[in-house]
């Protein structure tokens, strides 16, 4: 005796939408180096050194700064914002039923969680938080 078991086919489609924004916000600077600066750092004071490391720096962390404000902002249009003060006996409940409420609709999707240092160290001295 076998058991056949139906498939059914179910249709579907995805629609991916990429929307492009332009900062409002512009970022310039000058660096003034020249040979004798790159021949006495043995050429650590290269242009490409010293950009990088400006990018890394400075101009990576702003932009982040700037992509969170923009949601933050875009969030309260919305009213898709609330405000919480973050609190030892309430922390990890809130964040797994901020986490839920995301799953709820996105489904069960590997998640990035920012948040201050702040509220971090309330986190992890948390009782019920084990690090490994």
């Amino acid at each position: 005796m076998g058991i056949t078991t139906g498939t059914r086919v179910v249709k579907g489609a995805v629609t991916l939408k990429f929307e492009t924004l332009k900062m409002t916000q512009d970022r310039g600077r000058t660096f003034w180096l020249d040979s004798m600066d790159v021949d006495e750092t043995n050429f650590i004071a290269s242009a490409g050194a010293v950009m990088g490391e400006f990018q890394r720096t400075q101009v990576v962390p702003e932009i982040d700064a700037y992509r969170y404000s923009k949601l933050a902002a875009e969030c309260t249009t919305e009213n898709t914002s609330e405000g919480y003060t973050p609190v030892a006996s309430t922390i990890l409940a809130k964040l797994k039923e901020d986490i839920f409420k995301i799953q709820d609709v996105a489904g069960d999707v590997a998640l990035v969680i920012s948040m201050s240092m702040f509220a971090a160290k309330i986190l992890s001295d948390t009782p019920d938080i084990q690090e490994t």
